[in-house]
């Protein structure tokens, strides 16, 4: 039995064993909580946080995002909202 067939194995053991929802709260703790010192980035190559670095104490103005891939998964403006 090699790797890729066992994780589905994982996966539903987990489930059964694990309270319902309980995956949801650990990848928002783990992605919200515990990083305080880190800045979340959601754009592919860091292009929000050099966009956040020089609108930084603007405090007001807008953006029009158009032609949008996903509206959070590598996202350039997802992280202004």
């Amino acid at each position: 039995m090699g790797i890729h067939e066992t994780k589905p194995l994982f996966t539903s053991l987990f489930k059964k064993i694990l309270p319902h929802g309980f995956l949801e709260v650990y990848r928002y703790i783990k992605f919200n909580v515990f990083d305080g010192y880190a800045i979340k980035s959601y754009s592919q190559e860091g292009e929000d946080m050099i966009l956040y670095r020089i609108f930084e104490g603007h405090e007001s103005g807008f953006y029009v995002d158009i032609g949008a891939h996903h509206p959070k998964r590598f996202s350039n403006t997802y992280f202004f909202l």
